[in-house]
Formats: C-alpha cells, sequence, structure tokens
C-alpha cells in the first residue's frame, strides 16, 4: 500500500518547518528512486512526479508492481519557495548563493575505513553493510546551511535506490539524459521513448552533482574493494524534460508512460506503456560546447534548437541597446554539433551561457566541471 512520508529538514529555521515529500509504492527485490525539480525553477518534472504517483497507485492496486518504487514528488521545498520581486529563484540558495545540484557530501573514504575489516566473501552482504554505512555516515553529517540539509535528506532516501532518475528541465531545450558510459543502453532506450535527441556520457562530471555522487560513490568502493560486490550495483541517470516552460498534461502523460515503458522492459513493472519516438545520438559530455557571452544585451537568434552547426556558423547575435551606432556582437560555433539547448530569457550579461552544442569529438577546453550551464 502506498504510504506519503514528510522528511523535515533540520535547518528549516526558527519557527519555519520545511519538509520532503515521499511516495513509495510496492514492494520487491530492487529500489527504483526518482526525484523532480531539484533545481525547483524546473517545472516540468513536478508534473511528470506527480502523474507517476498516479499511475504507479493504480499498478500496485492490480498488484503489477515488482520493486519498491520512492518518488520525491519536489525535491526542493527550499527552492520552490523562494522570490526576488515576482521572479522565482530555484536554482542556487539566496542565502549562500550555492547551487542545488552540485557539491553533494562526499563520504565513500569515511565509509571505506569502517567497512574494510567487515568484508565477508558474500557480494550481497557487502552492498549491504556499505548502504549501512553510508547511512550512519550522513546522519552523523553536520548540516552546516539549509543546502546541506537537502542533500542528507535525498542522498540517504536514494542510496538504497538499484535505479536512480533526477529529472530536470533545461533553459530552452531538446529531451536529453545525462548518463555514465555504464549505463548508455539504458538511456539510450528510456531516451528514445521520451523523443529525446541526445545522450551525454560521462564517468565524472567533476561537479558532485547528485546523480555523479551516487555512481561515485560505488565506483570509489569497486576501486578500494576489487570484486567485492561493488562493480555497477546501481544505474543513473539525469533527465532533462526540454525547456522549464514546456508543462502540460499531455506531454507530462508522455513522459510517465516513457519511464514505465522502461521500467516495464527490465521487469520493475507489468506495463505496456511507452513507445519508441527517436533514435537519440550518444555524445561525449567532453563533447558539449557550452557558449557564453562576454557582451550585454539581447539576444537575437540566428539557429534554432536542432539546428547542426558547424565551426565558425553564427548563432545568435547580441543588440547592445545602449550602442545603436554599433553593429550587433556575433556568436559563433566554435566546433560542430547539434544546438541542443539555449537560454530561454532573450536578457543576457557578460559571462551568461547563450547556448550548448553537443558534438561527437571531446573538445580541449572542456575539463573540470563539465555539466556547465548556469553555476
Amino acid at each position: 500500500m502506498s504510504t506519503l512520508t514528510r522528511h523535515i529538514l533540520d535547518q528549516s529555521g526558527s519557527g519555519v518547518a520545511i519538509s520532503v515529500t515521499e511516495m513509495r509504492f510496492g514492494s520487491g527485490p530492487q529500489v527504483v528512486y526518482c526525484q523532480a525539480a531539484l533545481h525547483a525553477d524546473e517545472c516540468p518534472p513536478l508534473l511528470v512526479a506527480r502523474q507517476l504517483c498516479q499511475h504507479l497507485a493504480v499498478l500496485e492496486a492490480q498488484q503489477r508492481l515488482h520493486a519498491e518504487f520512492r518518488i520525491v514528488t519536489q525535491a526542493n521545498p527550499i527552492g520552490g519557495q523562494q522570490w526576488v520581486r515576482q521572479h522565482h529563484v530555484g536554482r542556487v540558495e539566496l542565502g549562500t548563493g550555492q547551487n542545488f545540484n552540485r557539491d553533494f557530501p562526499q563520504l565513500a573514504a569515511l565509509v571505506i575505513e569502517e567497512l574494510g575489516p567487515r568484508l565477508t566473501s558474500d557480494p550481497q552482504a557487502n552492498r549491504a553493510m556499505a548502504r549501512e554505512l553510508w547511512h550512519e555516515a550522513l546522519a552523523g553529517l553536520i548540516s552546516e546551511n539549509p543546502v546541506m540539509a537537502l542533500q542528507r535528506v535525498l542522498l540517504d532516501l536514494a542510496l538504497d535506490a538499484d535505479w536512480v532518475f533526477d529529472l530536470h528541465s533545461d533553459d530552452e531545450a531538446e529531451c536529453h539524459l545525462y548518463a555514465a558510459p555504464s549505463d548508455l543502453a539504458v538511456a539510450l532506450s528510456l531516451g528514445g521513448r521520451l523523443g529525446a535527441s541526445a545522450v551525454l556520457i560521462e564517468s565524472d562530471t567533476g561537479a558532485h552533482s547528485f546523480d555523479d555522487t551516487l555512481m561515485q560513490f560505488w565506483e570509489t568502493l569497486e576501486t578500494a574493494f576489487p570484486r567485492r560486490g561493488f562493480q555497477a550495483p546501481l544505474t543513473a541517470m539525469t533527465v532533462e524534460l526540454r525547456g522549464t516552460r514546456d508543462v502540460s498534461m499531455a506531454q507530462a502523460h508522455s513522459d510517465c508512460e516513457a519511464l514505465l515503458g522502461l521500467w516495464s522492459e527490465h521487469g520493475l513493472v507489468t506495463s505496456d506503456s511507452g513507445q519508441l519516438l527517436s533514435e537519440p545520438v550518444a555524445y561525449p559530455l567532453r563533447g558539449l560546447d557550452v557558449l557564453t557571452t562576454p557582451y550585454c544585451g539581447l539576444v537575437v537568434w540566428h539557429r534554432a534548437l536542432g539546428d547542426w552547426v558547424t565551426a565558425g556558423d553564427l548563432v545568435a547575435e547580441i543588440v547592445e541597446p545602449d550602442q545603436p551606432e554599433r553593429d550587433p556582437r556575433q556568436i559563433r560555433a566554435r566546433s560542430e554539433g547539434r544546438l541542443l539547448a539555449r537560454r530561454g530569457h532573450p536578457w543576457v550579461r557578460a559571462g551568461d551561457v547563450v547556448c550548448k552544442v553537443a558534438g561527437s569529438k571531446p573538445l580541449s577546453w572542456r575539463f573540470g566541471n563539465l555539466i556547465g550551464g548556469r553555476q
């Protein structure tokens, strides 16, 4: 039977209670975790999560669930209530400026120290012990700010999972996914059901984002203790559900069907949902060029989403209202690839991201934090 739990954040503030809402459905040997809108101003995932809960409730009543499903319907209630003069600010915490999906706590070293003496010859028991120690490490972590308090709760809910889906959206974008090389086949299957154009592949984005942190934990344990049960116990990916304004009941229903179709493919539910809508292309994340502007002004686009561009092609122009006698500044592609995402608001400041171009070749200037986009 489905359950609803509200997890109170320990940094809510004096006289304030902020909670993360989690719905659970079904039971089984595997755990599927899905969360919506860790960046709180990315709206399409919120509607998809709601519809997922409705579908899972029906499937549970029909005894067609074969795993435990954990759905966090609003992963970032802090960002959900942040407004500045009637403008929603959900990507960063206003008090610190910290991005909600960066710099999750890295606790593998603490777990390794305690885990070594307790390892057995049973891979399943080793994984269970690692998860128990991870829970303990999170419980002992002092939340220094609201972002850390939120991150603790989300990691604690997700670390038991065998499958993790972190639902986001970009400013204006085609549907695309971020995944590790080991999860490419699953990401291509889900992407095809969602109608995605691209899957961006990288083993470590360098951002310590939510799904990265979960994947890197197990990879670190596998490096420390080879062949002890820590090799690829988790499938995790970030799903970018187009642009943040692409909200409709019909689209949410289609995206929900796509997730259910993938889960059915892997025996987690019994459902005939989700047909292939596209054949996404896999690109290296290091081949995703993130174009920024050195100018302040108004963006005028010369290329549309999905266009294929080559190095030197004019993508956009920046019109400077205070320089009416000057020709518009030109933003040109630096590499060949698909125009996957672009800025939604037409006004930009110097340093703002203008667009993202996904190409097949790694780029020499792409290193460090590879996720890119707004910080």
